[in-house]
């Protein structure tokens, strides 16, 4: 709900021995006692990764798909054979940064296996072909890639969270999403700020890297029928999820469900 990277490094790090012998750890900011990793580990993060879907294609019939990147140790020694794994790359793949690369159509279908119960399709373009006179010539069913191997409870706390994201305007991220108070339609969603390139300085003296902005989110929430993923890449701007790819996502969610007001 609150977009909170510390929650995911803590999810994510793993419970191992560094090179001293010391277990991984992390400190509190109020506490001097270290706090022992007991996280997925990458390996763990990895399989659930692909069981999504990410780091391949997901078949969609349209020219120039490309696979991403779901990154692990494996990967990373073969690319950068001369700089192995560090805890510090499972830490921000967690929060889908470091050498993470997801493309919008891999990120709707996540939300759509999250919505619909944990059932991975593959993309499709055309549901029918029809005759001049309405007749159906050709009919496509949906097929299936997969199912994640997520329990239905722990998918439920996922999307109780995307929902709290939308609904809850003290904490929420996607506080800017409207439609849910003009229309009654109760709305779940992620916001996503990805960095990328060299640090730079702005006019104050403050640092920071150019950025896209990302919003996932399906509609409605208590009976999903629609998944939508918004991405404005940055250009030479620092862009943030609920700032601006937010309010586009609540302009195509109402004109779906034809919210006039």
């Amino acid at each position: 709900t609150v977009s909170s990277d510390v929650f995911f490094y803590i999810m994510a790090g793993p419970h191992q021995q560094d090179d001293r012998g010391n277990w991984t750890r992390f400190y509190t900011p109020s506490g001097g006692k270290p706090i022992e990793f007991n996280g997925l580990g990458i390996q763990r993060l990895h399989n659930y990764a692909t069981s999504f879907g990410l780091g391949k294609e997901t078949g969609i019939e349209l020219p120039g798909e490309v696979a991403g990147i779901a990154p692990d140790p494996n990967w990373k020694i073969t690319h950068y054979p001369d700089n192995p794994w560090s805890i510090g790359d499972t830490i921000v793949t967690a929060i889908g940064q470091g050498y993470n690369l997801v493309t919008p159509i891999q990120l709707v279908n996540v939300t759509s296996a999250v919505a619909n119960g944990g059932t991975l399709y593959k993309p499709q373009l055309v549901l029918k072909v029809t005759d001049p006179s309405g007749n159906v010539v050709q009919d496509y069913k949906p097929k299936t890639l997969g199912q994640v191997p997520v329990s239905p409870e722990n998918l439920a706390i996922v999307r109780d969270g995307m929902h709290q994201v939308v609904a809850d305007k003290r904490k929420g991220t996607a506080y800017r999403m409207t439609i849910d108070k003009v229309s009654g339609i109760q709305v779940a969603g992620k916001t996503g700020t990805a960095e990328y390139g060299e640090e730079l300085t702005d006019p104050q003296g403050h640092k920071y890297r150019r950025s896209h902005a990302w919003f996932t989110a399906f509609a409605p929430y208590d009976k999903p029928e629609i998944a939508v993923v918004v991405l404005l890449e940055g250009g030479d701007q620092s862009l943030e999820g609920s700032t601006y790819a937010v309010p586009v996502a609540d302009q195509i969610l109402k004109a779906y469900f034809h919210v006039t007001k």
